[in-house]
C-alpha cells in the first residue's frame, strides 16, 4: 500500500529524482525557467522552486509540467515508465476506460480513473450535464 512507504514528515520517496528529471529536461529543451511556467500555466517561480527543491509539487503541477515539456507525467514525476508520453490511441483507449469507471458509484473506480488520468496525461473536463468526462 502506497501510505506505508510515505511516513509523513519525511520526503516521498517516490518523488526523489523529480527535481533532476525537471532541470535535465528543460535545459535540454533550452527553456528558461520562465518560458516552462508561461507554457504550463504554473506561478513564474515552480519550475525553479521544484528544482531546487525548495517546494514539492503537486501531482496537477507535474502533471502541467510534463504536458509542456512533452513527457510522461509518470516518469518526470516519479522516474517510472517510458519518458515519451502515450501514444494517442493508447489515451484514447484509456479514456474510454476511465469513461465506464467514472460510471460507476464504487469508490475504488473513481480512484482508479483518477490514476489513469495521471498516467495518460489526460484532465477532466465537465460537459454541458454538469457530467465530469475526460479530454483525450
Amino acid at each position: 500500500m502506497l501510505s506505508d512507504l510515505v511516513t509523513r514528515g519525511k520526503r516521498n520517496p517516490l518523488h526523489q529524482g523529480l527535481s533532476d528529471r525537471l532541470k535535465k529536461e528543460r535545459k535540454a529543451q533550452r527553456l528558461s525557467f520562465r518560458a516552462l511556467a508561461l507554457r504550463a500555466e504554473v506561478g513564474i517561480g515552480t519550475p525553479q522552486n521544484i528544482e531546487v527543491e525548495r517546494n514539492a509539487a503537486t501531482l496537477e503541477v507535474v502533471e502541467k509540467l510534463a504536458r509542456a515539456l512533452g513527457v510522461s507525467p509518470a516518469w518526470l514525476a516519479f522516474g517510472m515508465g517510458p519518458r515519451e508520453p502515450p501514444p494517442l490511441h493508447f489515451r484514447r483507449k484509456a479514456s474510454g476506460i476511465i469513461t465506464q469507471l467514472d460510471a460507476s458509484p464504487e469508490a475504488w473506480c473513481k480512484d482508479a480513473a483518477t490514476m489513469l488520468r495521471a498516467c495518460y496525461g489526460l484532465e477532466e473536463e465537465e460537459n454541458g450535464n454538469g457530467e465530469v468526462q475526460s479530454d483525450a
